[in-house]
């Protein structure tokens, strides 16, 4: 968890802080994970979209760095088939997403292809289906 998000969100702070205090290990013992499901507008992201990348092998490891670096990614995966890089995005507008699309992600050392998927709405996941009321 970065500064940024602990300064944003207090709570998500203290909460790091007693994991950390139960643990007895601090940020770097490995002993604990925890995942964070939160709902898109929080943080006023409305648009989502998968990204699959193509890289060239030798390059994985340096395009998957510089990809997870990205603010805009939510998660980043190696993965095996066509496609061996994925990311989920995370934007505020589509204009924000075509731009890093053309500006960031054109960028990746070794990207040979791209394909994208955008996430209109997401019908499984953690907790309740709301269903929309338009």
């Amino acid at each position: 968890m970065t500064m940024d998000a602990e300064q944003a969100f207090p709570l998500l702070g203290q909460i790091r802080r007693q994991v950390d205090e139960v643990s007895g290990r601090g940020r770097t013992g490995g002993a604990l994970y925890f995942d964070v499901e939160y709902h898109p507008d929080i943080f006023r992201q409305h648009v989502r979209a998968a990204l699959w990348l193509e890289i060239d092998p030798s390059r994985l490891a340096e395009a998957g760095a510089a990809l997870a670096a990205h603010p805009e990614v939510a998660y980043a995966t190696a993965t095996t088939g066509t496609a061996n890089l994925y990311a989920s995005i995370d934007v505020a507008t589509a204009q924000h997403f075509y731009r890093y699309l053309t500006e960031s992600v054109a960028t990746l050392p070794g990207l040979r292809h791209t394909a994208t998927a955008p996430i209109h709405r997401t019908l499984k996941g953690p907790g309740p289906y709301l269903p929309t009321t338009a």
